[in-house]
């Protein structure tokens, strides 16, 4: 299971590399993940490509790790006047991460 074509372009490539193994059918997540996909997965013994965050979420569901060229960027939304306490936790990631100097905050 993989989220919807177009969501994303690192699932993209992933997608692109799996089609290219005859036999192997993908099945789309109806959105991006959430408790019932994993739930759905689980029911019906599906794979599913997913992102470290998502481990433990789910008792009948193991993950495995892939050590495969693939990386998806993150980040944090917020406003642009973000309340105090926003803004504390905001600097405190920047000065814990040097990387970030050129995100807008």
């Amino acid at each position: 299971m993989l989220v919807r074509e177009g969501a994303s372009p690192v699932m993209d490539s992933i997608r692109a590399d799996v089609l290219a193994h005859p036999g192997v059918d993908i099945v789309d997540a109806p959105s991006f993940y959430t408790l019932d996909t994993f739930n759905t997965c689980a029911g019906e013994g599906f794979l599913m490509e997913t992102l470290d965050a998502w481990e433990g979420v789910h008792p009948s569901v193991v993950t495995l790790p892939m050590e495969w060229d693939y990386s998806v960027p993150y980040g944090i939304v917020c406003g642009k006047k973000p309340a105090p306490h926003v803004a504390s936790f905001v600097d405190a990631i920047a000065q814990g991460a040097p990387r970030l100097s050129n995100t807008v905050v």
